[in-house]
């Protein structure tokens, strides 16, 4: 089995041409001449001024009429910001819908499923969130949904009893990130990308949280003795999902932070969209990124032409923005509370993770468990405002960074309020078992505390009945602040949360919140990334603010030496 190039229906992606296009786009990355005739992305028509071959506008009442005929239940009040992304969707075969958490692309990923009612349809999400469209898709569609767990499929007794229904369309497959990945070492097709591929061909496929499949290292490039060159496909699982994605009919990518950490993680995305349309991730990182060649290599950490790629994305994407719904939001509050030296925990001894970091050269991962060893530091202060919070009848969520510190800010809790329910949730527990504990959670009319690693419970989870939110470990990328944050302001919810930033002084959470604002800003640039925009103007000021008390304090102090 080999990877194709393109799916069965990717002609529809492209225009061709016997004369050369402008020299404003012919280096535009996408553009390439194949024998004597011109192959151009439809995406560019925009920059050769010949406007976007849109399909038929529908109104708002077609879809609604469409909906109503198959007795789909569905919530117009709350949705109808997303009949637009109805409106650009019509007529293609590929499409990326940038959605804030909480604005319902679960339930607009549903809606898709049953206007299409296309078979071979699968959706690949978080493997935490599973249980959240298995429901889902009952719930709204009518339809059965099954979940492909585990690394063997022809060990999957449930999912091959319903592969007749999968091809009928009756039945949707539902698969984790996590599971996407090869399942045999070296048997890159032995995965469920390989089976899907296979069993279910021209599938329809609805990637969530398209941003997990961002590293564009898909290849194995090897010299052989004749000179020639061989590529085979890596064991990761951005080749995995490639490989889905290169034999889907459709595909749609949706994501509430698509620019996981820098721009240039946006390639690989809309690759998997629209094979080849951006050109490689080097062309891609040449025009967009900013790239410099640091005498070993190329960066893409910058951004370059950035109306360029906006006009572009208006062909690839709709990005749908908090405020066409904000009216229906619940107030959110952000607070930061800097915790001085002398009150902070002093680490009993250097975290295991940040040992691990240090001997190696991933950044990212030194960034992590900088902010991990931070966390622990404000352990106790986390452990009062808690108890405050409670005191007062509210319902608490505390995101911290290791299992460690969710047991002994739980364990407090418990001991001092043994009355109020707490709930602690870390990567061991289950998906089942997380689904359970949100679900309580939810229900709960307070006083209550969920203390979570931000890693198990910050993506793809409903807890937006919440009254104070802490974030003891700050989040070290955009894609996790955003993410993190999104579990508050949700469509349904119906009280006003205070999100804390909690900030030990003289740590690395004060350089974590000033990077932070620069990947921001790089999102808000190229995107016009709603939540984005939001989080960056809450942070910056609450960041001038505690820059103009230091200054004051240092003034103070020279006063009273004086």
């Amino acid at each position: 089995m080999k990877i194709p190039w393109q799916g069965p229906r990717d002609g529809r992606l492209w225009t061709f041409q016997h004369e050369p296009p402008p020299e404003r786009i012919r280096h535009v990355p996408g553009v390439r001449l194949v024998g004597r005739r011109y192959k151009i992305p439809k995406n560019i028509c925009g920059l050769q001024g010949l406007g976007y071959p849109m399909p038929a506008n529908r109104s708002d009442d077609f879809y609604r009429r469409m909906l109503d005929r198959r007795g789909w239940d569905f919530p117009w009040p709350l949705l109808t910001h997303q009949f637009r992304f109805f409106r650009a969707i019509e007529g293609r075969i590929a499409y990326n819908l940038w959605s804030p958490t909480g604005s319902g692309k679960k339930i607009m990923g549903s809606a898709l499923i049953c206007l299409a009612q296309r078979p071979n349809t699968v959706v690949v999400t978080r493997a935490a969130d599973i249980p959240g469209w298995l429901d889902a898709i009952r719930k709204y569609t009518g339809l059965e949904a099954v979940a492909m767990r585990g690394l063997t499929p022809s060990k999957a007794q449930d999912v091959l009893a319903a592969l007749p229904g999968l091809r009928a369309g009756r039945v949707v497959g539902v698969t984790g990130w996590e599971t996407l990945h090869p399942g045999v070492r070296g048997e890159f097709f032995a995965g469920w990308a390989g089976w899907i591929h296979k069993m279910l061909p021209g599938a329809t496929l609805i990637l969530d949280e398209s941003h997990y499949a961002k590293n564009p290292k898909r290849w194995i490039r090897t010299v052989l003795e004749d000179g020639e060159v061989e590529y085979t496909p890596k064991e990761n699982r951005s080749a995995a999902t490639m490989l889905l994605s290169r034999g889907a009919s459709f595909r749609l990518l949706m994501s509430a932070s698509p620019v996981a950490n820098k721009l240039h993680d946006l390639w690989a995305q809309l690759d998997l969209g629209e094979p080849g349309c951006y050109g490689s991730q080097h062309d891609f990182g040449m025009r967009y990124c900013g790239a410099e060649h640091n005498g070993y290599g190329w960066e893409y950490k910058g951004r370059s032409n950035a109306g360029e790629l906006k006009r572009r994305l208006k062909w690839s994407a709709v990005s749908i923005k908090r405020s066409e719904y904000a009216d229906q939001l619940p107030e959110v509050r952000y607070e930061t509370i800097r915790i001085p030296r002398e009150d902070q925990d002093l680490p009993d001894s250097v975290p295991r993770e940040l040992r691990a970091a240090m001997r190696g050269n991933d950044d990212v991962r030194l960034a992590e468990a900088l902010v991990m060893e931070a966390a622990i530091r404000k352990t106790t202060v986390t452990i009062r405002k808690v108890r405050r919070a409670v005191d007062s009848g509210q319902k608490v969520v505390v995101f911290t960074g290791r299992r460690r510190e969710v047991k002994r800010i739980a364990a407090a809790v418990r001991a001092k309020r043994p009355q109020v329910a707490v709930w602690a949730v870390d990567g061991g527990d289950t998906v089942e078992q997380r689904h359970e504990i949100r679900k309580e959670y939810m229900a709960h009319p307070g006083p209550c505390v969920l203390v979570a690693t931000g890693h198990s419970m910050g993506e793809s989870v409903d807890i937006q009945d919440t009254d104070l939110a802490v974030l003891a470990m700050l989040p070290w990328t955009p894609v996790h602040l955003i993410q993190w944050i999104g579990r508050f302001s949700r469509l349904g919810g119906t009280r006003k949360c205070l999100v804390s930033f909690m900030v030990a002084v003289g740590t690395y959470d004060d350089e974590m919140r000033v990077s932070l604002l620069d990947k921001l800003e790089d999102v808000q640039a190229s995107i016009e990334d709603a939540d984005a925009t939001t989080y960056a103007d809450a942070l910056a000021e609450k960041l001038n603010q505690a820059k103009a008390m230091s200054r004051l304090k240092d003034w103070l102090g020279k006063m009273r030496t004086a």
